[in-house]
């Protein structure tokens, strides 16, 4: 997907979007863990919707993975809750380059305990993520002491890495900051970017969002990419490190290895299997 395909057209023009990408690299490589940088959320779809696909069949697995994806809903169009989604790809640190492959076990362990029980114990499944993914998930060892430093409190939440993006958007496009300031309820500096920051190991590793009592649960859970982030579909790629890119992981390297793959192949899941999942109501998937 271009610029010029996407709805992100709404909100900027395309030299503030070249603005935009030029201001990101400028925080970004000044960084020197950020590996990569894109853009996603409700602004930026591609306008134009592809043809339907039939209403696919299901695996026993896949059925289960519909599911826990199906859960968390997402917004197919602008909205004046709408806000930027900063992807960042951070340095893997040595010694966790097996967890993508660890993680991606452990899912297919759970949707198999998953797809066996008649009635799902949501309680049970929480208890069963938690044990999977806490020592994992968010950790500080995931990423260095500078980025640690910079990003103090939860670093996955990337807060000095956003702080530095508003103040420079501040500068270089005011009439963005103020139009989204009109147009949405969110502001810059604000709520208006958000932003999660991982290494290539957990990329995928993405809260599941379930209701529990007067509270949403979002203990993680391995998804698969392209089921959030698809290159042609919502998002677009706005820094990475040097000139190549080969050693990236999708989206950041279109033929890189794509997170949570492994899952993908074993329960017999395609990229066009989501649009049956999280666009459609409640009830609406049996």
């Amino acid at each position: 997907m271009e610029f010029k395909e996407s709805t992100l057209q709404m909100l900027l023009n395309q030299d503030e979007f070249e603005e935009l990408k030029d201001t990101t690299a400028k925080v970004a490589s000044s960084l020197e863990d950020v590996d990569g940088v894109f853009i996603t959320g409700s602004l930026v779809q591609k306008i134009k919707l592809p043809e339907p696909p039939v209403d696919p069949t299901l695996s026993e697995l896949g059925k289960a993975y519909a599911e826990i994806v199906g859960r968390t809903r997402r917004k197919l169009f602008p909205h004046i809750d709408s806000d930027f989604d900063f992807w960042v790809l951070t340095s893997e640190q040595q010694g966790n380059e097996g967890l993508q492959a660890h993680i991606c076990d452990q899912a297919i362990d759970l949707l198999s305990w998953y797809a066996e029980q008649k009635k799902v114990d949501l309680a049970e499944w929480i208890v069963r993520k938690r044990k999977a993914f806490d020592p994992i998930y968010k950790q500080p060892f995931l990423y260095s002491e500078g980025w640690n430093r910079l990003n103090s409190g939860i670093p996955s939440n990337a807060e000095g890495f956003r702080t530095l993006l508003e103040k420079e958007l501040q500068a270089r496009l005011p009439r963005l900051v103020a139009r989204v300031s009109y147009y949405f309820r969110k502001s810059i500096p604000g709520e208006f970017i958000e932003a999660r920051a991982f290494p290539a190991s957990v990329f995928n590793l993405k809260t599941e969002r379930i209701p529990v009592g007067n509270y949403e649960d979002r203990t993680p859970f391995p998804f698969f990419i392209k089921d959030w982030v698809d290159r042609d579909r919502n998002c677009l790629p706005l820094y990475t490190k040097g000139e190549n890119t080969e050693r990236l992981i999708y989206p950041f390297n279109a033929t890189g290895y794509i997170p949570g793959e492994n899952i993908a192949r074993v329960i017999e899941w395609t990229p066009r299997h989501i649009d049956h999942v999280l666009y459609r109501e409640k009830g609406e998937l049996s």
